[in-house]
């Protein structure tokens, strides 16, 4: 999900609830005029603000009735406009579930809340999370990183490489994962740093969570473990934004990229980025809550029948981690994610797919990625879909993701033979 959307739900929220936040501060030797004096400095606060007004000004401005309905074919890329249409305790030593069948172990490193979830497929993806060791300059140690490791891993010329949202975690890919290894590819799930699942416990020392922190974890992942061959990225939401971060400043990491209602052009954290740290701590109690994370589930959804309890849950997971919150505060004191300017930087071919219902970011930005990504192959309607197309309508994202990664694939193929002609010329 988008950084802003979530600074909408932070709005929606009511400004009650995160009073009795501050009064909940212990009183010290000050008493009642202690907290009088943090309410005062609450009420003048950028966080007070940032309830009242939202920070997703293009939603506000979002023309309802304005339709979204034309798609293109370019290239030759097929039809782009598609219809609407108690868990076993045994751990193993290692932390990795020992098998991937149905009554599997959860990974023990996962929050004990994980055998509550009801969506099947998250529980089956979530016995598949793994941690492997990603060396960078982030710390002394290797960090342990949480991701989906393929069952074909090496085999295919254009291993695919998926991104979450914004404090997301890779179990968004719970519907689409199983499709794209159906499919033949090679799909690697990873958990952005400080987000998910990976071992980022104050114990491991890892020196930033920023914006550039996260490149370097993704690029030395996509080294280390994908052989560093050229990798199609899939970004939904924020995690659009760091595909196309990762693509500009690493132009080797990327075969293609499929953007999924991207946030590219919506910069930063807003007021977020300027709060003092209590504050911060303040709003990211707030992003962790089940108020907030129950009216962004509902802004992510076009089927509200499909913002459920457990979708909450599944989202919210990863907030359980150890140290979660100071990860967050990092982040968020870093700025965020600024790409807008560097959106025509992006070489590689790319597709850009959008929920023509989607709450969050509006859909003419669709339009805006078509005339500056340089090489942008097509822009694909998801009518009735809302902000998580992957989430909401997988078999369609899937597909979608299977043919773009075979037309690029057979691209470089016949790149290949012809290299191959001239050299035996």
């Amino acid at each position: 999900m988008a950084a802003c959307g979530f600074a909408r739900a932070i709005a929606s929220c009511s400004q009650a609830a995160a009073a009795s936040r501050l009064a909940a501060v212990r009183q010290d030797a000050h008493g009642e005029s202690r907290q009088a004096q943090l309410r005062s400095r609450f009420r003048s606060s950028p966080l007070l603000a940032l309830h009242r007004q939202g920070i997703n000004h293009s939603h506000q401005t979002k023309n309802r009735n304005a339709g979204y309905h034309t798609c293109y074919k370019i290239s030759g890329y097929r039809r782009a406009r598609v219809s609407a249409s108690t868990e076993s305790e045994a751990r193993s030593g290692n932390g990795v579930a020992t098998s991937q069948g149905k009554d599997a172990a959860f990974p023990a490193f996962l929050p004990l809340q994980v055998a509550e979830l009801e969506e099947e497929a998250a529980r089956q993806l979530a016995r598949r999370v793994q941690r492997l060791p990603v060396q960078t300059n982030l710390a002394s140690e290797p960090i342990m990183s949480s991701c989906i490791v393929p069952k074909n891993a090496g085999q295919t010329a254009v291993p695919i490489l998926l991104f979450h949202g914004f404090d997301s975690s890779c179990l968004e890919w719970r519907r689409v994962y199983e499709r794209l290894e159906e499919g033949g590819a090679e799909p690697w799930a990873v958990d952005t740093l400080g987000w998910g699942f990976s071992d980022t416990t104050k114990e491991r020392a890892i020196r930033s969570f920023s914006v550039e922190a996260k490149r370097e974890h993704l690029y030395q992942f996509w080294r280390q473990h994908l052989g560093g061959r050229p990798a199609l990225l899939v970004g939904p939401s924020l995690g659009g934004a760091a595909a196309i971060d990762l693509a500009v400043h690493h132009p080797d990491a990327p075969a293609g990229l499929v953007l999924l209602d991207a946030q590219a052009f919506e910069e930063g954290v807003g007021p977020l980025a300027a709060l003092p740290k209590f504050l911060a701590y303040a709003g990211v109690a707030l992003l962790k809550s089940v108020q907030l994370r129950t009216s962004a589930v509902k802004m992510a959804f076009h089927d509200k029948a499909e913002s459920t309890a457990d979708a909450m849950n599944v989202g919210r997971l990863h907030c359980l981690m150890p140290d979660w919150a100071d990860a967050m505060v990092d982040f968020m004191r870093s700025g965020g994610y600024h790409v807008s300017k560097r959106v025509g930087e992006v070489s590689q071919p790319s597709l850009v797919v959008w929920g023509s219902e989607d709450e969050i970011l509006e859909a003419s930005l669709a339009e805006r990625f078509k005339a500056e990504l340089p090489d942008c192959r097509g822009v694909v309607q998801l009518e009735g879909c809302g902000h998580i197309p992957h989430v909401e309508r997988p078999a369609d994202v899937a597909q979608l993701i299977l043919d773009f990664c075979s037309q690029l694939q057979a691209e470089r193929e016949r790149e290949s033979a012809g290299e191959a002609r001239v050299t035996v010329a």
